[in-house]
């Protein structure tokens, strides 16, 4: 696995990649929307967060193109690796930890310089513009808590940003809850409202 922040690389280079190849794939570069789950989750939204900021979490591959989206879905994500309610793992934030191994096989709580860099909340300023944002999170969730999505929200509601969260009671962590033909719905209303004609 390539540490932090290739994963966000290769989804604003997947972003692009669409948008120099739409004709080809048939693709509306004006309704490029990101979702991501869990782990997927914490790179859509610095995917979002940081778009079109050159140097930011970025290469140059297709640099001719915009690596804006219209909104972001998260469900279950990290938000904040440095938060002790993220994971519930026994090797919690130790070098062999998933999030250990984010930051380069390091141990977060001695490298919290660099772990510091993946959190989501850092990436969110007034000034700052972002897409709209759609969290969705369960309360049963025992390997990313709940809160870690509660406090992103606050931040985007602080910092004015058109952000909606959904806490889904009883979910566990990728739960088939976030699938219901209910939670589905609220997701495409989400798309709809922010598709652009």
């Amino acid at each position: 696995m390539a540490p932090f922040p290739a994963p966000v690389e290769d989804a604003k280079a997947g972003i692009r990649f669409l948008r120099a190849h739409a004709t080809e794939y048939k693709v509306d570069v004006d309704n490029i929307f990101i979702l991501g789950d869990s782990s997927g989750g914490h790179t859509a939204l610095l995917t979002a967060f940081t778009a079109n900021q050159k140097g930011l979490l970025d290469t140059d591959l297709y640099a001719d193109y915009a690596t804006t989206v219209n909104a972001v879905i998260a469900f279950n994500p990290v938000t904040d690796i440095c938060q002790p309610d993220f994971p519930t793992t026994a090797n919690q934030g130790q070098a062999d930890s998933p999030e250990g191994m984010e930051i380069g096989h390091q141990d977060v709580y001695e490298n919290l310089a660099r772990a510091k860099q993946l959190t989501c909340a850092n990436y969110v300023h007034e000034n700052l513009q972002i897409p709209p944002v759609l969290l969705m999170h369960g309360t049963a969730d025992d390997t990313v808590s709940y809160h870690q999505s509660i406090r992103l929200y606050k931040k985007l509601v602080e910092t004015k940003k058109d952000a909606t969260l959904y806490i889904i009671e009883g979910a566990k962590h990728g739960d088939v809850a976030y699938y219901t033909d209910d939670n589905l719905a609220r997701v495409i209303a989400f798309v709809r409202q922010n598709l652009r004609k």
